[in-house]
């Protein structure tokens, strides 16, 4: 059973740092590239693969 809590908090604390380096990555190349943004407006489709490639950086 510990060995199961320290994984769910390695979980955790793995999932959060991701998604928050990930928002903040997401909104630093949006402001870089604000044709970007302009785009996903117009075509709201491209989000997910453009989230993957922002979460590749």
């Amino acid at each position: 059973m510990p060995e199961l809590l320290g994984f769910c908090a390695l979980l955790l604390v793995a999932g959060n740092e991701t998604t928050s380096k990930l928002i903040g990555n997401t909104v630093l190349c949006l402001a870089e590239y604000p044709g970007i943004m302009d785009r996903l407006l117009r075509e709201p489709a491209l989000l997910p693969q453009t989230i993957e490639e922002v979460l590749r950086f």
